[in-house]
């Protein structure tokens, strides 16, 4: 059931996400346009127990979407940081994704909630067929990293991540 709900929810964001800048002006004749957030770009290290990972940041819809797709390797200590201006029940799935990747979920102070693997799918495999991970409560970020590096780097459930010491406003700026 919690997947349907996600799985309609995403179907709507998407939707919403393409439509067309309105034309017709409101009932005040004023012809409004959509706000446009800025992308937040670059990298943040995140600290883990037994190393350090640097992590592009991944915090609007398209960012998000896209997420490790496509990439044929992700190197040792590289990874991605998800963020959201909301907390929620977060789930995530391998689209489009050639490598496997290990995935946990972050409260707002760096703790681990759970920590899983999510293996590449084969490319017969129908987008409903697809595995959903998601996490245990509502998170703001997700962090990913190649498939084993969570083990390596002592990302265990309970565990506390080092956050860079700018992340609250990078919450705050971050895509719903």
């Amino acid at each position: 059931m919690r997947f349907q709900n996600l799985a309609i929810l995403f179907a709507a964001i998407t939707v919403a996400c393409s439509a067309p800048e309105p034309t017709q002006p409101d009932s005040g004749g004023v012809i409004k346009k959509p706000a446009v957030v800025p992308s937040l770009r670059g990298t943040v290290t995140v600290g883990c127990p037994n190393g350090s990972v640097t992590c592009e940041v991944a915090s609007n819809f398209e960012s998000r979407a896209k997420g490790m797709s496509g990439r044929t390797s992700v190197p040792v200590s590289t990874g991605m940081l998800f963020t959201y201006s909301d907390a929620d029940v977060r789930g995530f799935w391998m689209k489009g994704c050639l490598v496997s990747l290990d995935i946990a979920y972050l409260r707002d102070d760096g703790t681990v909630v759970n920590v899983g693997r999510m293996d590449a799918p084969a490319p017969s495999v129908p987008d409903d067929a697809l595995p959903r991970f998601a996490s245990m409560e509502p998170v703001r970020m997700v962090f990913e990293v190649g498939a084993g590096e969570a083990n390596r780097l002592g990302v265990v459930k309970g565990a506390r991540l080092r956050l860079p010491p700018n992340i609250a406003p990078l919450l705050a700026a971050s895509d719903p």
